[in-house]
Order: C-alpha cells, then sequence, then structure tokens
C-alpha cells in the first residue's frame, strides 16, 4: 500500500499511527514499521510522542537486538560514537540534535548534511556533532547513510556531545 504514495504523503505514517491507536496485534513489528517509514516517508510533527509511544507499548526487543547487533563493531565500553550534521539559513533548517532520532557512524555523511546547502543558501549554521550514545539508547539502525536511531534528549535518551565542528 505504502508505495502508492510519494515520500511527501503523510498517509503511510497516519496508517501507522491508527494500527498504533487501534492496538492492532502485530506489537513485534511496531518499531520497524515506525523506522522504515522516518526512513522513507514523511512523518507527522507529533514523531516523537509517536517514538515514545512505540517504544512504551510495542515488543521491540528483536529488532533493537538486531540493529545492535549490526553496529557491535563500533560499540565501546557500552556507547557508540556517531555523528550529526545540521544546517540552518533564515528559513531553512533540519532538528536540532537534542530532538533528532538520526545520526551516523560516518563522520562524511555528517558533513554532507551540514553543508550540503551552502552554495544555494546564506548559512547561519553548519556544524557537526560528535555524541557519544549509550547503546540502551539505540532502537534502530538503517544502512543508508549508516543511520543509527537514537532516543533524542528530548524524549529523555542520555546522549552527550564531545565535540561540535563549525563548517562555516
Amino acid at each position: 500500500m505504502c508505495d502508492r504514495y510519494d515520500n511527501h504523503s503523510i498517509i503511510p505514517y497516519s496508517v501507522y499511527c491508527f494500527l498504533l491507536d487501534a492496538e492492532y496485534p502485530a506489537e513485534e513489528y511496531y518499531l520497524q514499521m515506525l523506522i522504515e517509514l522516518y526512513n522513507r516517508r514523511d512523518v507527522g510533527n507529533n514523531f516523537l510522542d509517536t517514538l515514545q509511544r512505540t517504544l512504551e507499548i510495542g515488543n521491540n526487543k528483536r529488532y533493537i537486538d538486531q540493529s545492535r547487533e549490526q553496529i557491535k563493531d563500533y560499540i565501546h565500553d557500552g556507547y557508540v560514537t556517531v555523528y550529526r550534521g545540521e544546517f540552518a539559513s533564515e528559513k531553512y533548517n533540519n532538528l536540532d540534535y537534542k530532538e533528532s532520532v538520526s545520526y551516523s557512524l560516518n563522520y562524511n555523511t555528517a558533513k554532507h548534511f551540514a553543508t550540503r546547502f551552502r552554495e544555494c543558501l546564506e548559512l547561519t549554521k553548519s556544524i557537526i556533532y560528535t555524541v557519544k550514545v549509550p547503546i540502551e539508547d539505540v532502537v534502530g539502525f538503517h544502512h543508508r547513510e549508516d543511520e543509527v536511531i537514537c532516543i533524542p534528549i528530548k524524549i529523555g535518551g542520555k546522549m552527550e556531545v564531545v565535540k561540535e565542528e563549525s563548517m562555516l
């Protein structure tokens, strides 16, 4: 069904929220479905609330364990080091790291996100964050962009910024 809608359609996410609200008996797939929607489609402004609810009511252990297994070589002393590239201009920006779930294992991917609009926008912010995330806050992984999905600070994540690098 989702393939009938383009990447900017909120309908697949809305269907997910309906299934979650109805407590449709597929709890072991809730988190995996939400992460796939997040990676491939537009999600609503209530995404963090939806993520938090998914983590609370879903049976997510298998998916989370599989995700952590995929990044096991990057885990040291209970933490994974990840990167986040952020940009801002007068009118446009991506989410602040305190609200974001999306980080990369790859520094150059983060750099791309911090600098990709510098040719067409007058950037007021272009920064790469190096962040230590406790492994218990890692809830997903997606191979595209070596993306690690983390519980953000805004909803209780315990990540710590260890370096900020301006690209301006």
